[in-house]
């Protein structure tokens, strides 16, 4: 998870800098990156490809910011985007228990006891 810290030490460089030097705009880049870190936890297939992308996005933003800070934090998260897009296939995913559950119909229900099941058995 090398691309995850990459991208959490560049994002809380801009975040925790307690200089008003910052451009318009770092501050909430650097948040989308943090936030990107917890969707690539959270995501997977496609949809982590293309949150890694919005990371990557978001370090370029930060590179073409122009102060001496933003432009080491946003190689950081660019590196640790790039790496993310590379290996995030083969990340684990997040177990299906936080996933919602099925709705099931009420009249399944009835059918089920209709087929002399018991249909809170599992």
């Amino acid at each position: 998870m090398i691309s995850l810290t990459l991208c959490v030490i560049g994002a809380g460089l801009i975040w925790f800098n307690p200089s008003d030097q910052l451009r318009d705009g770092t501050r909430a880049v650097s948040l989308l990156t943090l936030a990107g870190v917890g969707a690539l936890i959270a995501t997977r297939g496609l949809l982590r490809r293309i949150v890694s992308i919005v990371v990557v996005l978001s370090g370029l933003w930060l590179i073409l910011s122009g102060t001496v800070l933003c432009i080491v934090a946003g190689i950081t998260v660019v590196a640790g985007g790039f790496i993310a897009l590379a290996t995030s296939a083969t990340w684990p995913e997040m177990g299906t228990r936080y996933e919602r559950a099925a709705k099931v119909e009420k009249t399944d229900l009835w059918a089920a006891l209709d087929r002399g099941e018991d249909p809170t058995a599992r």
